[in-house]
């Protein structure tokens, strides 16, 4: 007999959830992800897993300090704004931004003579050089000669610390 499926979710019961707090997040989710990657660089699962996890930790930041203690970030009127101050603080989230990208978004280009490869859609930040057009561009470094992945993702950590 097939089990019935779990009672789904109201509106109002999303709403009753509590976001968890960034460092709470950062220690159980954020700092194991990265400590897995760097056990095991040559997993392009966790390298996925690092780097989208440690540049979408700035919304996280953002959602949370915006509603308690808007000085943390910065008075930022968003999240994307926010991101461009820790931008100007570390070439780090504009390396990350761009490989998050591209390990999350992928197009094919289905034209005649294309049929089948990866479209390049355009990348993030012009500032940042590499391009990166697929996920495995980003297993040591971001992009083809661009910065060394792992070193990336901790500078990127390091700069979050100061916001937990």
């Amino acid at each position: 007999m097939p089990v019935p499926p779990a009672k789904r979710p109201t509106l109002d019961d999303i709403r009753a959830l509590q976001m968890r707090p960034p460092h709470v997040w950062f220690a159980e989710v954020t700092e194991p992800l990265v400590e897995e990657f760097a056990r095991d660089p040559d997993t392009l699962r966790r390298v996925v897993s690092a780097v989208r996890e440690v540049f979408h930790f700035h919304e996280r930041l953002w959602w949370y300090w915006d509603s308690t203690d808007k000085k943390r970030v910065h008075d930022t009127p968003n999240a994307a704004e926010f991101l461009e101050k820790l931008k100007k603080r570390s070439n780090a989230f504009r390396a990350l931004d761009a490989a998050a990208i591209a390990t999350k978004h992928h197009v094919r280009d289905n034209r005649k003579h294309h049929r089948g490869m990866v479209q390049i859609v355009g990348y993030p930040d012009p500032d940042f050089l590499h391009v990166v057009a697929t996920a495995t561009q980003v297993h040591r470094t971001i992009g083809d000669g661009g910065p060394d992945t792992l070193a990336t993702i901790q500078e990127a950590m390091t700069v979050y610390c100061d916001y937990l």
